[in-house]
């Protein structure tokens, strides 16, 4: 039976789906163009996948494609005007003074190499500092400790000089992750396509 009282260190997965390319959805578009740029072969293998794997629609990976040719947040930008609709209710001279947000870190390169650029982006610019400090605060207030043994650098070190392939391969994502320690999950958690 659980007790709040007996629990004094939680383990969390934070820092996995960044360096390890968990967020398929969102870093799929830039996968498949690095895939483009190396060679048209593994970018057909990987558009099909994708698409007949994964579920995702031909328009929607196009669409992931052309927007990680963009930097983030100006893709959010013309998001929320074109298909939200939701700038126009915005002051226009707000919109105007906040267009340095729109930048990023992160550019498009056709020398390939976009993919961990972009992961590098997620984790520098994203916002999981900011989730750390709150899950930090959070267990601080259960007298609970969290630790975060994927945020440990020497794990982000290596995430970052491992091939590609053994992050993001035939639409299947966090590979090295699931297939060594993800083989002591059962089949319907390590297998899991949506995340």
């Amino acid at each position: 039976m659980w007790r709040a009282g007996y629990i004094k260190v939680v383990l969390n997965g934070q820092g996995a789906d960044e360096a390890y390319a968990g967020y398929i959805r969102y870093i799929s578009g830039v996968h498949l163009l690095d895939k483009l740029i190396t060679g048209k072969r593994e970018f057909w293998k990987e558009f099909q996948d994708l698409n007949f794997k994964n579920g995702y629609s031909k328009a929607f990976l196009i669409t992931q494609m052309v927007k990680s040719c963009l930097n983030q947040p100006y893709a959010s930008y013309l998001r929320a005007k074109y298909q939200e609709k939701t700038i126009s209710c915005l002051n226009d001279d707000f919109v105007k003074q906040n267009r340095k947000h729109y930048k990023s870190e992160y550019q498009f390169s056709l020398n390939g190499n976009n993919f961990n650029n972009y992961l590098l982006n997620i984790i520098n610019h994203q916002g999981l500092n900011t989730i750390l400090h709150y899950e930090d605060i959070s267990s601080m207030n259960q007298s609970i400790e969290i630790r975060s043994p994927f945020m440990d650098y020497r794990l982000m070190e290596f995430a970052f000089s491992i091939p590609n392939e053994l992050k993001f391969k035939a639409g299947r994502t966090k590979r090295i992750i699931r297939d060594t320690i993800g083989k002591k999950l059962p089949n319907s958690i390590n297998n899991n396509r949506k995340k």
